[in-house]
Order: C-alpha cells, then sequence, then structure tokens
C-alpha cells in the first residue's frame, strides 16, 4: 500500500486544501475538511492509500500542482 500525506505548511488556505482533497482524492466535501483539520492540528496526516505507487505520485504531483505539501509514505 502506498499512502499519501499532506503536510501542515502554514501558507496555503485551508479551503485551497479541503477542495484539492475533495476533488483530487474524489472524497465527500465534508470528509475533505475532516482532513483539513486533522492535518492543519496535527501537522501532517494521512489523508489517503493506494495500491499503485504510480497512482499515488500522481495524487501528490497533483497536490503539489495545488501548493500543498505531499508525500508518499514510506511503508513495510
Amino acid at each position: 500500500m502506498f499512502p499519501v500525506v499532506l503536510h501542515d505548511d502554514k501558507a496555503t488556505q485551508m479551503s485551497v486544501v479541503a477542495y484539492a482533497l475533495a476533488e483530487v482524492c474524489r472524497i465527500a466535501p465534508e470528509e475533505a475538511v475532516r482532513l483539513m483539520l486533522l492535518v492543519h492540528n496535527e501537522g501532517k496526516a494521512e489523508v489517503a492509500c493506494y495500491t499503485s505507487a504510480d497512482e499515488a505520485e500522481r495524487v501528490v504531483a497533483q497536490m503539489h500542482f495545488h501548493g500543498i505539501d505531499a508525500t508518499v509514505a514510506v511503508t513495510q
């Protein structure tokens, strides 16, 4: 599995993060807001998990396009 982690950067508006989560990860707006607040309050959070490394990297690239700091977490 390839988890996508968002990192709080204090620069990107929270509304942009929620919008990007809803659009890129194709989740409900309410869930996107919940995840955005988790990232904001915890400093980072796993927001999605994919079975393909390519899909996870595609999501990370789209988050970067929106100015959001995201990575694919290393799992064992």
